[in-house]
Protein backbone atom coordinates (compact mmCIF):
# COMPACT_ATOMS: atom_id res chain seq x y z
CA UNK A 1 0.00 0.00 0.00
CA UNK A 2 1.35 3.50 -1.14
CA UNK A 3 1.12 5.76 1.96
CA UNK A 4 2.99 8.53 -0.05
CA UNK A 5 4.79 11.13 2.20
CA UNK A 6 3.22 14.02 3.95
CA UNK A 7 4.36 17.87 4.56
CA UNK A 8 3.53 17.78 8.44
CA UNK A 9 -0.39 17.67 8.27
CA UNK A 10 -1.31 20.31 10.48
CA UNK A 11 0.48 22.71 8.24
CA UNK A 12 -1.70 24.70 6.19
CA UNK A 13 0.17 26.35 3.19
CA UNK A 14 -0.80 28.99 0.76
CA UNK A 15 -0.56 28.90 -3.15
CA UNK A 16 -1.40 30.43 -6.33
CA UNK A 17 -3.83 28.39 -8.84
CA UNK A 18 -2.36 27.95 -12.20
CA UNK A 19 -4.87 26.00 -13.50
CA UNK A 20 -8.44 25.11 -13.30
CA UNK A 21 -10.12 21.73 -14.84
CA UNK A 22 -13.99 21.73 -14.69
CA UNK A 23 -14.93 18.82 -15.98
CA UNK A 24 -15.84 15.56 -15.32
CA UNK A 25 -14.05 15.23 -11.93
CA UNK A 26 -13.27 18.83 -11.45
CA UNK A 27 -9.53 19.94 -9.70
CA UNK A 28 -6.99 22.61 -9.80
CA UNK A 29 -3.22 22.82 -10.01
CA UNK A 30 -1.72 25.43 -7.81
CA UNK A 31 2.13 26.04 -7.00
CA UNK A 32 3.92 27.73 -3.91
CA UNK A 33 7.13 28.37 -2.88
CA UNK A 34 7.30 25.72 -0.33
CA UNK A 35 7.14 22.81 -2.85
CA UNK A 36 8.78 22.13 -6.04
CA UNK A 37 6.75 20.34 -8.01
CA UNK A 38 3.00 21.61 -8.63
CA UNK A 39 0.18 20.45 -5.79
CA UNK A 40 -3.53 19.29 -7.32
CA UNK A 41 -6.81 19.01 -5.16
CA UNK A 42 -10.49 18.00 -6.22
CA UNK A 43 -13.09 20.59 -6.53
CA UNK A 44 -15.86 17.77 -6.93
CA UNK A 45 -18.84 17.63 -4.05
CA UNK A 46 -17.94 13.96 -3.41
CA UNK A 47 -14.24 14.54 -2.64
CA UNK A 48 -14.97 17.15 -0.33
CA UNK A 49 -11.82 18.23 -0.01
CA UNK A 50 -12.58 22.26 -2.08
CA UNK A 51 -14.72 23.72 0.79
CA UNK A 52 -16.07 26.62 -0.81
CA UNK A 53 -19.32 27.40 -3.13
CA UNK A 54 -17.53 28.91 -6.28
CA UNK A 55 -14.31 27.04 -8.03
CA UNK A 56 -11.13 29.42 -8.03
CA UNK A 57 -9.97 31.30 -10.96
CA UNK A 58 -6.61 31.45 -12.22
CA UNK A 59 -4.09 33.43 -9.93
CA UNK A 60 -6.30 32.90 -7.05
CA UNK A 61 -4.36 32.35 -3.47
CA UNK A 62 -6.10 29.58 -1.71
CA UNK A 63 -5.03 27.58 1.55
CA UNK A 64 -4.32 24.03 1.30
CA UNK A 65 -3.98 21.93 3.88
CA UNK A 66 -2.99 17.91 4.55
CA UNK A 67 -0.69 17.40 1.80
CA UNK A 68 0.67 14.23 0.66
CA UNK A 69 2.93 12.70 -2.65
CA UNK A 70 0.73 10.36 -3.61
CA UNK A 71 2.37 7.89 -7.04
CA UNK A 72 4.88 10.93 -7.35
CA UNK A 73 2.49 13.65 -6.99
CA UNK A 74 1.43 16.52 -4.60
CA UNK A 75 -1.84 16.60 -3.21
CA UNK A 76 -4.16 18.59 -1.25
CA UNK A 77 -6.57 16.79 0.94
CA UNK A 78 -7.93 20.15 2.37
CA UNK A 79 -8.05 23.47 0.28
CA UNK A 80 -10.20 27.09 0.57
CA UNK A 81 -9.97 30.54 -0.74
CA UNK A 82 -6.94 32.92 0.85
CA UNK A 83 -9.40 35.46 3.65
CA UNK A 84 -7.69 38.26 5.41
CA UNK A 85 -7.65 36.86 8.44
CA UNK A 86 -4.89 34.04 7.27
CA UNK A 87 -2.78 36.90 6.57
CA UNK A 88 -3.15 38.26 9.75
CA UNK A 89 -1.41 35.53 11.88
Amino acid sequence: MNRGHSVNDSDEKIATVTHVIPGGDPYAVAESSFLPDQVTFSLGDQRKVWHEEDFPTVGAEVVIGDIRKVHGKWRAYKARFLRPEDEEE
